[in-house]
């Protein structure tokens, strides 16, 4: 179960960086730019906020893969519908409260939260977390 939790959460920030630096910070650079903590290196993204996302969001998605899962399929379509869920919460109540927010940065973030989520539960899964 170690295993698992570990190699998954690893997925998951490995992955995810990457999105976050060749489609988020281009994406909110052109679209939502005042919204960015942006110093003399670029983006100072805060460690403590995210790294308490990261613990907290992985730690709940494995508890629903690995209670909820009991095949590959429904690892993965649970880990879908939970991305797409807490994605879609974010994006959307951004879209709702900010003017420079627009349906480009909404449905990216909310298609990712399916694909991101899924790709996690499912190596959750292979790799033996039940």
């Amino acid at each position: 179960m170690l295993k698992s939790y570990v190699l998954g959460l690893l997925t998951f920030l490995i992955v995810d960086t990457l999105w976050i630096r060749n489609m988020v910070l281009p994406l909110y650079t052109k679209y939502v730019p005042k919204i960015l903590a942006i110093g003399q290196k670029g983006i100072e993204a805060r460690a403590t906020p995210a790294i308490l996302f990261y613990l907290i969001f992985y730690s709940l998605l494995y508890y629903f893969v690995t209670t909820k899962g009991e095949n590959l399929k429904e690892a993965a379509c649970t880990g879908a519908l939970l991305g797409l869920m807490t994605y879609t919460t974010y994006s959307l109540t951004n879209h709702t409260i900010m003017k420079q927010w627009n349906w480009i940065i909404s449905i990216s973030d909310i298609l990712w939260g399916g694909v991101i989520c899924s790709l996690v539960a499912t190596v959750i899964h292979l790799t033996g977390a039940k």
